[in-house]
Protein backbone atom coordinates (compact mmCIF):
# COMPACT_ATOMS: atom_id res chain seq x y z
CA UNK A 1 0.00 0.00 0.00
CA UNK A 2 2.91 2.34 0.67
CA UNK A 3 4.21 1.86 -2.88
CA UNK A 4 0.73 2.22 -4.42
CA UNK A 5 0.15 5.38 -2.40
CA UNK A 6 3.45 6.83 -3.67
CA UNK A 7 3.05 5.65 -7.28
CA UNK A 8 -0.60 6.50 -7.85
CA UNK A 9 -1.51 9.19 -5.31
CA UNK A 10 1.94 10.82 -5.00
CA UNK A 11 1.71 10.63 -1.21
CA UNK A 12 4.31 9.39 1.25
CA UNK A 13 3.53 6.65 3.75
CA UNK A 14 1.01 3.88 3.85
CA UNK A 15 -2.78 4.04 3.84
CA UNK A 16 -5.67 1.73 4.68
CA UNK A 17 -7.56 1.99 1.37
CA UNK A 18 -7.05 3.37 -2.14
CA UNK A 19 -9.70 3.92 -4.80
CA UNK A 20 -8.97 4.03 -8.51
CA UNK A 21 -11.66 5.49 -10.77
CA UNK A 22 -10.91 4.37 -14.33
CA UNK A 23 -13.48 6.71 -15.87
CA UNK A 24 -11.81 9.78 -14.39
CA UNK A 25 -13.01 12.45 -11.99
CA UNK A 26 -16.34 14.05 -12.77
CA UNK A 27 -17.25 11.51 -15.47
CA UNK A 28 -20.99 11.26 -16.12
CA UNK A 29 -22.08 7.67 -15.76
CA UNK A 30 -24.61 5.27 -14.37
CA UNK A 31 -22.02 2.70 -13.30
CA UNK A 32 -18.63 2.51 -11.54
CA UNK A 33 -15.57 1.22 -13.38
CA UNK A 34 -12.94 1.12 -10.66
CA UNK A 35 -10.75 -0.79 -8.24
CA UNK A 36 -10.56 -0.51 -4.48
CA UNK A 37 -7.37 -1.73 -2.78
CA UNK A 38 -7.65 -2.57 0.92
CA UNK A 39 -4.70 -3.04 3.28
CA UNK A 40 -5.35 -6.32 5.07
CA UNK A 41 -2.25 -5.73 7.22
CA UNK A 42 -3.62 -2.39 8.44
CA UNK A 43 -7.09 -3.85 8.97
CA UNK A 44 -5.76 -6.74 11.08
CA UNK A 45 -3.62 -4.40 13.19
CA UNK A 46 -6.40 -1.83 13.66
CA UNK A 47 -9.01 -4.50 14.39
CA UNK A 48 -6.82 -5.89 17.18
CA UNK A 49 -6.41 -2.37 18.63
CA UNK A 50 -10.19 -1.78 18.58
CA UNK A 51 -11.20 -5.35 19.52
CA UNK A 52 -13.09 -5.80 16.21
CA UNK A 53 -13.02 -8.59 13.69
CA UNK A 54 -10.54 -8.08 10.84
CA UNK A 55 -13.39 -8.84 8.42
CA UNK A 56 -15.42 -5.93 9.78
CA UNK A 57 -12.46 -3.56 9.51
CA UNK A 58 -11.62 -4.66 5.94
CA UNK A 59 -15.27 -4.31 4.97
CA UNK A 60 -15.24 -0.79 6.46
CA UNK A 61 -12.24 0.07 4.26
CA UNK A 62 -13.96 -1.32 1.17
CA UNK A 63 -17.09 0.77 1.85
CA UNK A 64 -14.92 3.82 2.46
CA UNK A 65 -13.15 3.33 -0.87
CA UNK A 66 -16.46 2.87 -2.68
CA UNK A 67 -17.84 6.06 -1.15
CA UNK A 68 -14.81 7.94 -2.49
CA UNK A 69 -15.68 6.61 -5.94
CA UNK A 70 -19.20 7.94 -5.45
CA UNK A 71 -17.75 11.44 -4.84
CA UNK A 72 -17.75 11.46 -1.06
CA UNK A 73 -14.71 13.13 0.48
CA UNK A 74 -13.23 13.37 3.95
CA UNK A 75 -10.75 16.24 3.74
CA UNK A 76 -12.75 18.72 5.82
CA UNK A 77 -14.51 17.98 9.13
CA UNK A 78 -18.06 18.42 7.77
CA UNK A 79 -17.29 16.19 4.78
CA UNK A 80 -15.67 13.62 7.07
CA UNK A 81 -18.72 13.48 9.38
CA UNK A 82 -21.03 12.99 6.41
CA UNK A 83 -18.87 10.35 4.75
CA UNK A 84 -18.05 8.40 7.89
CA UNK A 85 -21.68 8.51 9.01
CA UNK A 86 -22.75 7.02 5.68
CA UNK A 87 -19.93 4.48 5.88
CA UNK A 88 -20.94 3.26 9.34
CA UNK A 89 -24.64 3.15 8.40
CA UNK A 90 -23.86 0.98 5.36
CA UNK A 91 -21.51 -1.22 7.38
CA UNK A 92 -24.18 -1.89 10.02
CA UNK A 93 -26.76 -2.69 7.32
CA UNK A 94 -24.46 -5.10 5.49
CA UNK A 95 -23.27 -6.84 8.65
CA UNK A 96 -26.85 -7.24 9.92
CA UNK A 97 -27.79 -9.43 6.94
Amino acid sequence: MKKYNADFKKKRGTTDVLSFDFLGPGARRNFVFADVAVSAETAYRRAAELDLSPFEEMFRYAIHGLLHLLDYDDLRPAQRRLMWGRQETLLRKFLAV
